[in-house]
């Protein structure tokens, strides 16, 4: 045995861990007992903490989250049976997703489409409204177009896009009132899908235009070929009489006129299109609000998310306002250059099979003297079949884009209004306000026994005094 009696090969304790444990209890006890020597000091401190927790419940803004999912997916089987050499690795549909919901522009957009400045003074919290009416009183006030791009930048960062590996583009939205939210989302997955029918549409607009174009220039140089060999058919008597004109393609006079015309063209098929596909879009969500009424009643979140997604189906576009603001651009520089705006719709008409074959029977001769010619023109006639075989290929894309697009891009998880905050505030607050009114009456009861110098337990006088309590008298 060890001198402390302790069996030999086993730890001794250390009389200094148990004397600060010791010590541990003992001012814990006299913390927990200090209320009930100050009873109203601590009953006011508690009910002080408690009420600033439940006044934050009602003066803290409480966030709501609505989120919404588009599953973009390719659809192969249309495009490969339209188009069967073309590469399409280029055509991912969630590339660059969330660049394109986060652009400056866009969120401009968001924020002017929902009314978010308007919406958003009208639903200030109260701590919100004192900052603002403390900073205004500063001479921080700020003005309507400051305050747009302050929330274009939190919108920047509360609004939150994420694409998933299974082609899912998830867009959520965070703010203190549920009806901003809800909104917000809702015109995110709205632009979305209309910014990118728009692109696609556009993006094939925009090469049918170009293959006009350069078919145009081609048809002008045939004419001008087929009028030379007239001429020189004439002047060189082959013909006895000379041929009866074909009729002529309206050609543009010069490049820049061809250009715009052809542009003008691919905008206003690109707005006629988003237009057909706004409508389509609003007859499925009407036909989706006749059997969710037929399940739900008509209060129900489901069936009122469905009514705002059809306000909003209905209300202005921004894609489709920037066609129109953008077509109305080219109708005004085409007039102002002397040209016509409704040009393009003549395109493709039954002049160029005409001039085709005018230029045919131009290549029937072989009179050696018209050789440079002749290989001048059939030159430029197979230029004219390919460009016309390429438009075709590309109308044929068009009319596939806008037929698979609503296998493309598909609603799989449609905004909702919340019935619950993103967290359980009400609680948090509360429970706060518990949690922090006892330790605060804790807190100020203890110290107000240690700041008076009182001695209350008995360990008090052996560590201050250093003497040894040998027994306890009580009255």
């Amino acid at each position: 045995m060890s001198p402390t009696g302790t069996p030999p090969g086993q730890p001794q304790d250390d009389p200094s861990d148990v004397f600060e444990s010791a010590r541990l209890v003992s001012w814990l006890r006299f913390v927990v007992s200090a209320p009930l020597r100050h009873k109203k000091v601590a009953v006011a401190a508690f009910l002080a903490v408690f009420a600033v927790g439940v006044l934050a419940r009602f003066v803290v803004p409480i966030k709501w989250t609505v989120s919404g999912a588009i599953l973009a997916q390719r659809s192969p089987v249309m495009g490969v049976l339209s188009n069967p050499t073309m590469n399409r690795e280029w055509d991912a549909p969630t590339r660059a997703a969330r660049e394109q919901l986060l652009r400056r522009e866009n969120l401009i957009e968001l924020c002017t489409q929902t009314g978010f400045v308007d919406k958003y003074l009208a639903s200030r919290a109260p701590a919100v409204k004192a900052r603002d009416w403390v900073f205004e009183k500063l001479g921080r006030h700020r003005t309507r177009d400051q305050l747009l791009d302050a929330l274009a930048d939190t919108l920047n960062e509360r609004l939150v896009v994420w694409v998933g590996p299974e082609g899912l583009v998830n867009i959520s939205f965070t703010w203190s009132d549920r009806e901003i939210a809800f909104e917000m989302v809702q015109a995110a997955v709205q632009n979305f899908i209309e910014g990118r029918y728009a692109t696609e549409v556009r993006m094939v607009g925009e090469t049918i235009a170009i293959l006009e174009g350069r078919d145009a220039e081609v048809q002008k140089q045939i004419t001008t070929i087929v009028d030379q060999l007239e001429q020189k058919e004439r002047a060189l008597r082959i013909r006895n009489a000379p041929a009866r004109p074909a009729p002529r393609p309206r050609v543009a006079p010069d490049e820049e006129l061809t250009r715009l015309e052809n542009t003008l063209g691919a905008r206003r098929r690109a707005a006629a299109a988003l237009e057909e596909f706004r409508q389509q879009r609003l007859v499925e969500l009407q036909s989706q609000l006749q059997q969710q009424l037929g399940i739900y009643a008509a209060q129900h979140p489901t069936v009122q998310s469905t009514r705002r997604a059809i306000e909003n189906a209905s209300g202005p576009s921004a894609q489709l306002d920037a066609l129109h603001a953008e077509i109305a651009g080219l109708e005004r520089e085409l007039q102002r250059r002397g040209g016509h705006v409704d040009a393009f719709a003549a395109a493709g008409g039954g002049g160029l099979d005409d001039l085709a074959a005018a230029a045919r029977m131009r290549l029937e001769s072989d009179d050696p003297r018209l050789e440079y010619e002749r290989r001048q023109l059939d030159m430029l006639l197979r230029q004219h079949q390919q460009f016309t075989e390429r438009l075709d290929a590309a109308r044929v894309e068009l009319d596939t884009a806008q037929a698979a697009f609503k296998y493309r891009y598909i609603v799989v998880t449609p905004p909702q209004l919340p019935r619950a905050p993103a967290k359980p505030y009400g609680l948090l607050f509360l429970g706060g306000g518990l949690a922090g009114g006892i330790a605060f009456a804790l807190f100020l009861s203890a110290s107000l026994d240690v700041l008076s110098g009182r001695i209350i337990e008995r360990w008090q006088i052996e560590q201050q005094l250093g003497l040894t309590v040998f027994t306890d008298l009580r009255w």
